[in-house]
């Protein structure tokens, strides 16, 4: 799965390119009721692909499996996501040339940054209080 963007760009002049039947000014995707484009929608390059999905599932299962209790573990996911973070914005002139908005892009970066501070900065305050998640919570209450 990981492989996955990769492998896109292997298939670039293919029928199974990322971007065929996709018109990226208007947002409409050509050949849509035809099997072909279906098959393409729903697994490859559809709003919600099948395929670029599983790989964030499993990247999730992954983690989970991590032992996330220990310091060190954190530290590494804490400095991975942030070097993620710093790829993405190495690579602001690509994605700029394509959108055409760099106000766009910058207030998206901030909120985007603003998110995720807010989130930790939440998460740390109810772990303070409570042992355990509203998710925990409520799969326990409904389970038993």
């Amino acid at each position: 799965m990981a492989a996955f963007p990769i492998l896109l760009h292997l298939f670039k002049s293919t029928p199974l390119s990322y971007g065929l039947g996709w018109s990226w000014r208007d947002l409409s995707y050509s050949g849509f009721w035809e099997p072909l484009g279906q098959f393409r929608n729903l697994v490859l390059n559809g709003w919600h692909p099948l395929i670029p999905w599983l790989a964030f599932l499993c990247l999730g299962m992954g983690l989970g499996r991590c032992g996330l209790e220990r310091i060190g573990v954190r530290r590494l996911m804490l400095a991975g996501g942030l070097a993620a973070m710093l790829l993405g914005l190495a690579d602001q002139e690509t994605i700029l040339a394509e959108l055409e908005g760099e106000e766009r892009l910058v207030l998206a970066s901030f909120r985007a940054c603003l998110f995720a501070v807010g989130a930790l900065g939440l998460g740390w305050l109810w772990r303070l209080r409570f042992r355990r998640g509203p998710m925990e919570w409520a799969m326990r209450r409904l389970c038993g």
